[in-house]
């Protein structure tokens, strides 16, 4: 690792199983209790601002929906832990497509809200779903290259993988987003990586190939190929780095 990267710092799992899931539980309770409050507090800041502006009401409501959906998240996957004999039975493929599921309940819940409140729209473009074009989409595990824009345009894409392909994604992405309760907690039962940052080329490398060895025909690996945020300067610095190392044919 680098000696100017700093490694990413996380509390131990068990810290972040015993405090941090049950406070966004918690969390999500009080902010439900004092919901008028926060809805007078924005309606009195967005008066303030110009109508094209006035977009905390939306926000808000949004914000509603996301608490309550992972905490029902969090408390599902506590059941499910439970269940599967308080995690001895986790790995089994019958608990992965429960967990599988859970996911796609989520996302299906979270774009539904998007498309409502934000009047969210997706176009997807792609041979027609019927005919030769459909026999000819091979029955066997897919890579998907995505540009990385943000948590959404992440959230989108997984949703579309499980819904409309039917695919179970497997996603290399950074250790911080553990601190992310129910990111931490879902994802880690399932097959992907969380890559610490400055950790280098062959740390991601393995990742890959470890997640590769064991794919079926309806699996997806996910790589976000620029490692964060996607922008021109990004882009540009990595051109650069290839070409400073001699690697003119990937720049």
């Amino acid at each position: 690792m680098p000696p100017d990267v700093p490694p990413d710092w996380l509390p131990p799992r068990v810290v972040r199983r015993v405090i941090l899931a049950p406070l966004v539980v918690v969390l999500t309770a009080a902010f439900l209790v004092t919901l008028p409050l926060w809805a007078i507090v924005v309606f009195v800041a967005s008066l303030r601002l110009p109508p094209p502006r006035r977009r905390g009401t939306r926000f808000l409501r949004f914000a509603v929906v996301w608490l309550t959906l992972e905490s029902a998240l969090l408390l599902a996957c506590l059941g499910l832990w439970v269940a599967s004999g308080f995690g001895g039975r986790l790995r089994r493929d019958s608990f992965r497509e429960r967990h599988y599921a859970l996911i796609g309940w989520f996302l299906r819940k979270v774009y539904g809200a998007a498309v409502n409140i934000f009047q969210l729209s997706v176009e997807i473009e792609e041979p027609p779903a019927a005919g030769p074009a459909r026999a000819a989409r091979p029955a066997r595990p897919v890579i998907v290259l995505s540009r990385h824009a943000g948590p959404g345009d992440s959230f989108l894409l997984v949703h579309h993988l499980l819904e409309r392909y039917g695919r179970q994604p497997r996603i290399v992405m950074k250790a911080a987003l553990q601190f992310d309760p129910s990111i931490d907690v879902v994802i880690n039962r399932l097959p992907n990586a969380f890559v610490p940052r400055g950790a280098g080329e062959g740390r991601v490398v393995e990742e890959i190939r470890r997640l590769a060895s064991t794919m079926d025909a309806d699996d997806a690996l996910v790589i976000f190929p620029e490692g964060g945020n996607f922008t021109p300067r990004r882009r540009r610095l990595a051109i650069r780095r290839l070409e400073q190392r001699g690697r003119m044919e990937e720049a």
